[in-house]
């Protein structure tokens, strides 16, 4: 049986930390918003944390800070206006070993941090992406 040195042993999964950035510029899409946060906040790990950047709309930030559940991180967008902007701004405040991108409008699996934190134990993983599965209204294509 051959041991691994444990400067080379792979980390745990908690080991990998993540940081969900969820950018938004309307109170026409909170609804939308409101279950995107949920459904990270369910899934968010010790180190982990959930920032949600406003781009150009002071009400609407005030709001969820006062709304949304504590411990995430209401930012202001700080760079130039726009998804680019706001997703830099983002990632200027991550603190995790890895960054998520959620827009507000969509949700995530159930497992999807879960499968994040598992893909990164490979040193060779450099990003991942996931599929997208649309929930149309019904009677619209």
């Amino acid at each position: 049986m051959t041991v691994q040195p444990a400067d080379t042993a792979a980390p745990s999964i908690a080991a990998v930390s993540i940081s969900v950035v969820i950018c938004c510029y309307t109170t026409e899409r909170r609804a939308g918003l409101a279950r995107a946060v949920d459904s990270v906040v369910a899934q968010l790990g010790v180190g982990d944390e959930l920032i949600v950047v406003v781009d150009g709309n002071d009400a609407l930030r005030h709001e969820l800070r006062t709304h949304l559940p504590s411990g995430v991180v209401v930012v202001a967008n700080a760079a130039s206006r726009g998804l680019s902007g706001a997703r830099n701004t983002g990632l200027r405040t991550a603190s995790g070993d890895v960054v998520v991108f959620l827009d507000d409008d969509a949700v995530l699996h159930r497992a999807a941090l879960a499968g994040v934190r598992a893909a990164y134990l490979d040193p060779g993983v450099v990003g991942i992406g996931g599929a997208v599965h649309p929930e149309w209204p019904r009677g619209t294509a």
